[in-house]
């Protein structure tokens, strides 16, 4: 059975809701501090005044051209290197998931993707990148594609979901990403997770991060 603590250490409690006030934020996150997490996960107008919230201990994630990746290259970029500036140690970026989508009729799309991939990586140099690729949206040949292009390129993490998307992680998904990364990286399990559960199974079926808005109460049920 897991400890507390082994599990905190792989979550990244999460807060990206939009429509709700600044305070819930900062409430979250200093809620949140303290507790072993992997990471505090928030949006990246708040990672400034986050980083005088938390402890030294404390580390803070946040996200890039979220939650559809439709962002130019260059603004991840900047946004990326805006996030590190701030005090970000973990960047989750979402990929251009209509580029992908393209490389099935039109292979002149993945030097594009790489290009992608490559210049973000370049931008967050010492830092843990995620690769946000939407798995719900994507059948296996997209998947296995994009999966090696990540390796290929350097970044540290494939991501399954937004928390946006028709649906988030699941075993089978955890299994199928496993087999192609051969722990050459690292796979973040996101979207819908929200039991102590779901979070071991998820971890048995091979993902290393959970990402999740239900952290606290998942780390308090465990105990």
């Amino acid at each position: 059975m897991i400890s507390i603590n082994e599990l905190a250490s792989k979550i990244d409690n999460t807060i990206l809701k939009p429509g709700i006030e600044a305070n819930v934020y900062y409430n979250f996150i200093k809620q949140s501090a303290g507790k072993d997490f992997n990471s505090i996960c928030i949006p990246p107008v708040f990672v400034r005044d986050a980083m005088k919230l938390i402890s030294s201990k404390d580390k803070i994630a946040t996200v890039i051209g979220f939650p559809f990746g439709y962002n130019c290259v260059e603004t991840k970029v900047f946004e990326a290197e805006k996030a590190i500036n701030d005090g970000a140690t973990f960047i989750d970026v979402v990929l251009n998931i209509s580029l992908l989508k393209n490389c099935t009729t039109n292979k002149t799309s993945i030097p594009l993707i790489e290009k992608e991939l490559s210049s973000i990586r370049k931008a967050t140099s010492g830092k843990e990148l995620r690769i946000i690729i939407e798995t719900c949206y994507l059948n296996e040949e997209q998947i296995s594609l994009i999966v090696n292009l990540i390796i290929k390129t350097g970044c540290d993490v494939v991501k399954t979901s937004t928390g946006f998307g028709t649906c988030g992680a699941d075993e089978n998904g955890i299994r199928f990403l496993k087999s192609l990364t051969e722990n050459k990286i690292k796979i973040k399990a996101s979207g819908g997770i929200a039991t102590l559960e779901d979070c071991v199974n998820l971890l048995h079926a091979g993902a290393d991060i959970i990402g999740s808005s239900k952290g606290l109460e998942i780390i308090d049920k465990s105990l």
